[in-house]
């Protein structure tokens, strides 16, 4: 553990787990960020698995030459890595303005 690292461990000075859980900050944050984690993974998963559809049963369109020697397979994995780039970026953004506040609102709540 790092030095100035404490553990807060729910006893009757901080409030039980249950209380914190209960308290509207977490609700609300557990709230946020499955709105925002859910579609996000959705997005990702859904290009994942129709990129693994089209390169396993239409061979023939991901052949295709879109310009010089870059082909349609070509295309679709550099939109998986820019997809999993966006996310992660567009997260990290959001993250911070409406999910990093109550974060900390959640952790005064449970050291009180």
């Amino acid at each position: 553990m790092e030095p100035g690292v404490k553990l807060i461990r729910p006893t009757s000075q901080h409030g039980s787990a249950e209380a914190v859980r209960a308290g509207s900050a977490l609700g609300l944050l557990e709230k946020r960020r499955s709105q925002l984690v859910v579609p996000l993974f959705g997005l990702s998963f859904g290009l994942f698995l129709a990129t693994l559809l089209v390169l396993s049963y239409w061979p023939a369109l991901v052949s295709v030459q879109v310009a010089g020697s870059i082909n349609v397979a070509y295309v679709l994995a550099l939109l998986q890595f820019l997809t999993t780039f966006s996310i992660a970026i567009l997260y990290s953004l959001v993250a911070r303005q409406a999910i990093d506040p109550l974060v900390v609102q959640t952790l005064n709540e449970i050291q009180r």
